[in-house]
């Protein structure tokens, strides 16, 4: 119905736990757009934002729900279509992984990564994990197959694991993050493999 909102971005506001960004079109209608974390972060320096949006009906609610990319409200709308899962799980969801994370996680299986979202308990993992395994197949994402390849090689290396989330909390790409860790053969400890890993992306 509504498929994007475009204008100035008046503010962003935390409201029972959730980010809301309040967007002024030149109609001068403001929208109260519900948004994940990582959409936050991608519009919140900005005069102009414009987010694809997604507008769910229930009962007597009616909440506008807002995207930094396509990929994100195309990730969304898979999620609410998982049985159980609604539309604040799914923004929970989203605001702890990118939707290339996400693909990862369904992809490889990896329920403890899902379980690290806020609301999310193995039971819930699993049924994504199932539900959305063939849905994604078809999924284009920028991210090439190869990152999806190394994410597969983290499965088991816990010292390669650490480093990679140190290296993304300290503002580098995952995918950047993964393929330094990665491209390291010999074995290391987490200390070593960031040091390495730092210097490798200092380079680039």
């Amino acid at each position: 119905m509504i498929y994007s909102v475009e204008g100035i971005l008046s503010g962003v506001k935390t409201y029972d736990g959730f980010c809301i960004a309040i967007i002024k079109c030149k109609s001068g209608v403001s929208f109260s757009v519900k948004v994940s974390s990582k959409t936050k972060e991608a519009i919140e320096n900005k005069r102009e934002v414009m987010l694809y949006t997604e507008l769910i009906l229930r009962e007597n609610l009616m909440e506008l729900f807002g995207f930094y990319s396509e990929e994100e409200k195309k990730s969304f709308k898979l999620l609410i279509g998982v049985s159980g899962v609604g539309p604040s799980f799914a923004i929970s969801i989203l605001s702890s992984l990118t939707p290339f994370e996400l693909f990862s996680c369904v992809s490889l299986k990896n329920c403890d990564k899902l379980c690290c979202c806020k609301g999310i308990g193995r039971k819930t993992a699993n049924r994504i994990i199932l539900e959305l395994k063939d849905k994604f197949k078809n999924f284009a994402f920028e991210e090439k197959e190869e990152s999806l390849m190394l994410e597969e090689n983290l499965i088991g290396n816990d010292a390669a694991k650490e480093a990679v989330e140190a290296l993304v909390v300290l503002g580098y790409l995952r995918a950047d993050a993964v393929s330094a860790v990665m491209s390291q053969k010999e074995k290391k400890s987490v200390e070593e493999l960031i040091k390495k890993a730092l210097l490798m992306l200092s380079k680039k």
